[in-house]
């Protein structure tokens, strides 16, 4: 069961969190949204979090932030991740 999700900067990539999973996928140039989804999709890194629930890319799109729902949950920052390394294929 998917949670949240979010669309690059660039409208290049989108991702889309469950509790205990993150998925990519890359959204073809040009194309609509939904067809994203018909491509292959990438696992992506999380943390443990209590009931993990949200993300979000960076602003430049190279690194997406993660956050569980409790009072005063962490905010996890992975840079460097699959993202980076599509980008830059």
């Amino acid at each position: 069961m998917s949670d949240r999700g979010d669309i690059s900067p660039d409208g290049k990539f989108v991702i889309i969190r469950g509790l205990f999973n993150a998925s990519m996928w890359v959204r073809p140039k040009g194309k609509e949204l939904w067809r994203a989804f018909r491509t292959k999709h990438f696992r992506l890194e999380l943390m443990q979090e209590p009931q993990g629930e949200g993300i979000c890319f960076d602003a430049d799109g190279r690194g997406y932030f993660t956050i569980g729902e409790m009072q005063h949950p962490p905010i996890y920052y992975f840079a460097g991740s699959i993202v980076s390394k599509k980008r830059d294929s």
